[in-house]
């Protein structure tokens, strides 16, 4: 099964968007920055999912946390259009929020699709030493 980090500030925007983001059949950790950090050293994911209230400071070192990462997650940015947030970091993909769940499951099965999950990545290497 992949597995989703699903990083925000909103706890009632990352409830939903848990519930949203499990559709797509992959197992989903939803944290506040504070804790994401923490998380991506302890365990593999297969994707980081940003919500649009993350701040820049933190995303950026979030975002370098999981590049830093032995198999780097996929990352997703979600956008609200028209909400300009500053500069960002480069990501796998971007996803406009007023594209609805339905589009944002499906990206994500995309995203997931194009990569063994890291969990098999993991027991490939260790079993390699």
């Amino acid at each position: 099964m992949s597995t989703i980090l699903s990083v925000g500030e909103d706890v009632s925007l990352l409830y939903i968007r848990e519930m949203v983001l499990a559709a797509s059949g992959a197992s989903v950790t939803t944290v506040k920055p504070s804790k994401a950090l923490l998380l991506l050293s302890e365990a593999a994911f297969d994707l980081v999912v940003f919500c649009h209230s993350v701040r820049e400071c933190d995303l950026q070192r979030i975002y370098a946390a999981s590049r830093a990462c032995a198999y780097p997650p996929k990352t997703l940015l979600l956008e609200i259009p028209g909400l300009a947030l500053g500069p960002r970091v480069a990501m796998d993909r971007r996803h406009s929020l007023e594209q609805g769940p339905g589009r944002l499951v499906q990206e994500i099965r995309d995203l997931l699709g194009c990569a063994e999950p890291a969990a098999a990545n993991a027991k490939a290497f260790s079993q390699r030493l």
